[in-house]
């Protein structure tokens, strides 16, 4: 839903300001979309860190390179807007970006996945165990 969202809001500053204005709300866009992935990832980290997941791992090493890599955008996107550099974005920059954020929002859909069956089968054999106690 997040990603529909911000999605949408993409589409109509792209289609509502067009040129220079346009660069600076893709840029805000993508900021906001990047600190939703970054707590997203670190709250699934949390999750396997608790039920002892084999993902844990994994996702602490995302998180540390998703946190490097947001940090670096905000400040590349705030010196950008200050500068006013944003006129020089070309179609293979942006296309470069959609790739990489793509990468990075199918590799969260998946260990997304991965945890969610995980912790669901960990409570279908709580649910078990409490079942066979009581009788």
């Amino acid at each position: 839903i997040v990603i529909g969202v911000l999605s949408v809001a993409n589409a109509a500053l792209r289609v509502h300001f067009p040129g220079n204005s346009f660069i600076i709300g893709e840029q805000i866009t993508a900021i906001v979309f990047g600190i939703i992935q970054t707590i997203f990832a670190i709250l699934v980290f949390v999750a396997c860190h608790k039920t002892k997941s084999a993902l844990m791992i994994p996702m602490l090493v995302f998180c540390i390179v998703s946190l490097v890599v947001e940090a670096l955008m905000v400040i590349a996107c705030v010196v950008s807007i200050i500068t006013e550099d944003a006129k020089r974005d070309t179609f293979i920059n942006a296309a470069v970006t959609w790739a990489i954020s793509f990468l990075i929002t199918s590799f969260l859909y998946y260990v997304y996945r991965k945890c969610y069956k995980y912790l669901k089968d960990i409570e279908i054999s709580r649910d078990f165990v409490d079942i066979n106690e009581r009788a």
